[in-house]
């Protein structure tokens, strides 16, 4: 399992990764000696080949953030230590089961661990059909399927929260476009991309033209509304391959993937017209003016995005409502 990922939830599931292998240690180690000094000799031998896996992947995932030692394997082990403990000293053992229970879920994704808690529910609760009386089979096997499901229920709820926590991360606030810090690490993903030749990709940025105008004339709400209606109106018209970020106040920027420049000005156009034929707010004309770049080999993110924000002053500076470069016969003559 690789634990390198910056996911909230990945980081969550090292530390307790680390956390379990040292409680692991810090509480079989008395059961471990208690064992050995009683002649229990192979459930001592169980519990020191835990107690050393455990210490080894704590170590490993605390120092290089992997296991040194799958987990299946840990908690197959745990596992059998279990059993054999229930079938060899008593009911008492049974209680064990359930930190088990509850610590799979919060060191596994939500699939695995779903298989393991199943593993665990069909093993311990079969050998206590074998061992014990019905009755206390019935209660145990109850409790230990209610921590179970309330478990993977309550896991279900912060993933559910990583992801609304994640996705807020990356929005802006107002507009539901991605926001700026977001548009630098996709920015260095798609030149990646470029690089090991999964094609072109081009830039739009654009501006809303007099939007000074808008704010002074009818007041910042109104300009708010503009730009929700703008936003929405590049995420009805982009692709899935591409992206809308919020650059700053009324400026935008499209990361066209897989994009070269001729198709990215025709997309460009496309959206000046729409933008121009839209009635963004009552009794105004909304004009936007755009800036299109294709990627140049060498370019860091930074150089394409300043090429980018040329064209666009250049496109302001032509009048406004237009896109720059506006005739591609020129640039291919």
């Amino acid at each position: 399992m690789n634990l390198n990922s910056d996911n909230s939830l990945q980081d969550l599931y090292r530390r307790n990764l680390v956390l379990l292998g040292w409680v692991t240690v810090l509480f079989l180690f008395p059961f471990m000696v208690y064992n050995l000094t009683m002649g229990h000799i192979a459930g001592g031998i169980l519990m020191l080949g835990l107690i050393i896996i455990a210490a080894a992947n704590a170590l490993s995932v605390q120092y290089y953030k992997h296991w040194l030692i799958p987990y299946w394997l840990f908690f197959s082990a745990k596992l059998y230590t279990l059993l054999y403990a229930t079938y060899n000293i008593s009911e008492v053992v049974l209680f064990w089961s359930y930190p088990l229970a509850f610590i799979i879920f919060f060191v596994q994704p939500r699939f695995p661990a779903r298989v393991m808690s199943a593993i665990l529910a069909i093993s311990m609760i079969g050998s206590t059909i074998y061992l014990f009386e019905m009755e206390l089979v019935a209660r145990y096997a109850f409790t230990l399927l209610m921590l179970i499901m309330f478990c993977d229920v309550l896991v279900g709820v912060l993933i559910q929260m990583e992801s609304k926590l994640s996705e807020q991360a990356i929005r802006d606030p107002l507009t539901n476009a991605h926001n700026r810090r977001y548009m630098n690490d996709i920015l260095e993903v798609t030149i990646e991309e470029i690089r090991r030749e999964f094609g072109p990709a081009s830039l739009i940025m654009l501006d809303i033209d007099h939007f000074k105008k808008i704010n002074d004339k009818y007041g910042h709400i109104a300009g708010d509304t503009v730009l929700v209606k703008l936003v929405n109106l590049l995420h009805k018209r982009q692709r899935k391959l591409d992206y809308v970020f919020r650059a700053g106040g009324e400026e935008f920027v499209l990361i066209l993937r897989n994009t070269g420049l001729q198709q990215a000005i025709s997309l460009a156009e496309n959206l000046r017209q729409n933008a121009e034929e839209t009635d963004l707010h009552e009794g105004e004309k909304i004009t936007i003016s755009l800036g299109v770049a294709e990627y140049q080999m060498g370019e860091t993110g930074v150089e394409w995005l300043h090429r980018a924000d040329e064209l666009l002053y250049e496109a302001k500076n032509s009048g406004r409502n237009c896109v720059r470069p506006a005739v591609l016969d020129e640039l291919y003559n």
